[in-house]
């Protein structure tokens, strides 16, 4: 019997009896020589296994003796790699080399390991970065020799080297929304968050992209990256007006007294209207005055008998109106009428003469109306 590893060698030495024998010569076989072979007894061992070395004589006489050869592993003594510090930064590749000594080792394989595979992974050397992070990438022997050698991956970040915006000008009316998109590249960059902000936030707000006009004027809307680069994209926001769709008065026809003040108040629509101040005008202003209030109603005044027509038209560009017609009317307090007149206050739809200024008057309720001379 004999125990060699794999590259080692030994010599049989056969022996034939008996001493007198006259060929003494013998002829070496293996019974597996991809175990071991044999030339002239030396026994060469190949690989782990088991293998019958045979000398047979050569004299006719067939006889033969045998030896075992078992084959063991060769261990490894040691391991290493051609690196033992690496920076990648993510989606990047590299290729560990291990080498396993002796030479003479058996089973060379090794297994590839990470302690992190969510920063990196390794398969067959060959190391992929996936995440900011540190990661130790591990060869170890197969062969039982519990013999390893490690390498440091440090994955970095890849900065952004762009940034931008779908759209670069973008217009809205007060309470309309638009959302923005921001493509930061390459498509490597290891973060690819960005930050969004405002130039004036009475005009326009943006919320990851989102942006809400809320007063007319312009903003400018930027997106910067996250990562430390320090880049940049801006879009330009114009908040435009909402223009009226049409406008109402709470009054449209009344009729009033000399001496009585009328509150006339205007409505713009729709509700979103930006502006919604009026101005005020007036078709006889020797018949009614009118004092705005606020900027959206106004005072009139009842200066003397007619029918006027009170205007109040939109201010935002829409050019819209609504008005309001007055009847004016004299109190019958305030008509001279004399003692041979008829001075009743409630002859509704009568006609009264006023002998001393020759004015008949017609009488509706508590108000009159000049009708002849």
């Amino acid at each position: 019997e004999v125990t060699l590893r794999a590259t080692e060698t030994t010599t049989l030495t056969a022996t034939v009896l008996p001493e007198t024998t006259t060929v003494k010569d013998v002829v070496w076989s293996s019974s597996d020589e991809s175990v071991a072979t044999v030339e002239n007894g030396v026994v060469t061992a190949h690989q782990v296994g088991f293998a019958i070395i045979t000398a047979t004589t050569t004299d006719g006489s067939n006889l033969s003796a045998n030896c075992g050869v078992n084959v063991e592993s060769t261990l490894a003594e040691s391991i290493t790699l051609d690196r033992t510090e690496v920076t990648l930064r993510a989606t990047e590749t590299t290729t560990l080399t291990a080498t396993v000594l002796p030479e003479t080792t058996t089973v060379k394989d090794v297994v590839w390991s990470s302690s992190d595979e969510s920063v990196a992974t390794v398969e067959n050397g060959v190391v992929t970065a996936h995440q900011v992070g540190s990661a130790t990438i591990t060869a170890s022997t197969t062969d039982g020799s519990d013999i390893f050698a490690s390498c440091n991956v440090t994955v970095v970040a890849t900065w952004a080297e762009s940034i931008e915006l779908d759209r670069t000008e973008v217009t809205l009316r007060a309470t309309e929304t638009t959302t923005l998109t921001a493509t930061v590249l390459p498509e490597t960059t290891t973060v690819k968050d960005v930050v969004w902000s405002s130039s004036d936030e009475n005009v326009a707000t943006v919320e990851n992209g989102v942006v809400t006009a809320h007063q007319v004027g312009r903003a400018i809307i930027t997106a910067s990256t996250t990562d430390g680069s320090n880049l940049s994209a801006n879009c330009g926001v114009t908040v435009e007006p909402t223009l009226a769709e049409s406008i109402e008065l709470n009054l449209y026809k009344i009729e009033a007294i000399v001496g009585e003040i009328v509150v006339l108040k205007a409505t713009v629509y729709p509700d979103d209207t930006t502006e919604k101040g009026v101005v005020w005008s007036v078709s006889d202003d020797l018949l009614v005055s009118i004092e705005p209030i606020d900027n959206t109603s106004a005072r009139v005044c009842i200066l003397q008998e007619g029918v006027a027509t009170v205007t109040a038209k939109t201010v935002d560009g829409s050019d819209l109106s609504a008005t309001c017609t007055i009847d004016i009317y004299s109190d019958i307090n305030s008509v001279c009428v004399d003692s041979e007149a008829v001075k009743y206050y409630d002859l509704n739809g009568f006609n009264v003469k006023n002998p001393t200024n020759g004015v008949y008057i017609k009488v509706i309720g508590s108000k009159v109306k000049k009708v002849a001379l």
